[in-house]
């Protein structure tokens, strides 16, 4: 409604974001295979517009974990859990390692043209999602302090009304909410969820 409140001022209806898991492809000289993922987990989908970056915890064991001709890279903790959501009927695990093994890694943005890389952060879960965090510094305090520290872009693409600006393409003038949907579909089509 683009009027300033207090914090007191404001009050929050129940709401229901979607909860979706996007398939990041890796593409770096390290991994051969060009069917490998990072997998993230977003509330957000909106926000993936402005992602730059993929952040892990340092510490955290990761896995690599085989699936057909793909292989998904997520947090060991949490495969117990994923393999259902995710649908890994016959799996391998491939590979272990720590997330700071993998910091630096390169890969391509889901839907826009453009590469970002692997960073490290204390604040990523081992209790939910991936054990891979989405990172856009546009949107949120501790993605922006990641930027910060590893000199991330920071892209704000979205006007005072809530829409998206000039800047993103196909998306340009659709409230940020309502692209939810349109960025799901995209990542459907494209077989990235």
């Amino acid at each position: 409604c683009e009027t300033a409140l207090a914090e007191a001022e404001i009050e929050y209806s129940e709401h229901i974001s979607p909860s979706i898991y996007v398939k990041f492809r890796i593409k770096d000289e390290r991994v051969k295979n060009d069917k490998t993922f990072l997998v993230i987990w977003t509330t957000t989908p909106w926000t993936l517009v402005s992602n730059v970056a993929v952040s892990v915890h340092p510490d955290l064991l990761y896995v690599s974990v085989k699936v057909g001709d793909e292989t998904f890279y997520l947090a060991e903790n949490l495969l117990a859990i994923l393999k259902d959501k995710l649908n890994f009927k016959d799996y391998k695990l491939s590979g272990t390692f720590k997330g700071k093994d993998l910091e630096g890694l390169n890969y391509s943005h889901p839907f826009i043209g453009r590469e970002g890389k692997v960073v490290l952060a204390d604040y990523v879960s081992s209790e939910e999602g991936t054990g891979c965090v989405h990172t856009a510094p546009g949107h949120g305090q501790e993605d922006f302090l990641t930027g910060c520290k590893y000199k991330l872009q920071t892209i704000m693409p979205v006007d005072e009304k809530g829409r998206f600006d000039e800047t993103t393409g196909e998306f340009k003038g659709v409230n940020v909410f309502e692209a939810n949907n349109l960025i799901i579909k995209h990542l459907g089509g494209e077989k990235l969820l």
